[in-house]
């Protein structure tokens, strides 16, 4: 329930399970889900405390990312990486804008920069990107 989808799941716990047998402690940022649906963009600290079998018994925290950290993509303002987390949660344009106090063509503007920057076709490649992102 805490990720976006099972292949998430099985993906971050593979990076984490193997960057912990190198060292103990691991922490990345990835989107998660909230209890009542939404996909929030989050901080992940993880501590083994069975270093050989990391998966065994650790200590996970999470907190939601401050804005200004490093999203899914390194190149992406802060305005991009708020605007991203409607896109995940399937926002339009017009109801982000209007959760945002904006225009819908300036949420557009962000939104075709963001795929340019991620380098995809269209929204749909956007999203998968985002999510995806936060698998390493």
């Amino acid at each position: 329930m805490l990720y976006p989808g099972q292949t998430d799941f099985a993906l971050i716990g593979d990076r984490a399970r193997r960057a912990m047998l190198t060292d103990p402690v691991y922490s990345d940022e990835r989107f998660m889900r909230r209890k009542e649906g939404q996909v929030v963009w989050m901080e992940a600290h993880g501590q083994a405390l069975d270093p050989c079998d990391p998966q065994k018994l650790a200590v996970w925290s999470y907190r939601p990312a401050r804005v200004a950290a490093a999203g899914p993509a390194d190149s992406m303002t802060a305005a991009e990486r708020r605007i991203a987390g409607y896109l995940v949660n399937g926002f339009t344009s017009k109801e982000i804008a209007q959760s945002l106090g904006c225009s819908p063509r300036t949420i557009e503007a962000h939104r075709a920069n963001m795929i340019r920057k991620m380098g995809v076709r269209n929204s749909f490649d956007l999203v998968s990107r985002l999510l995806a992102a936060s698998e390493g």
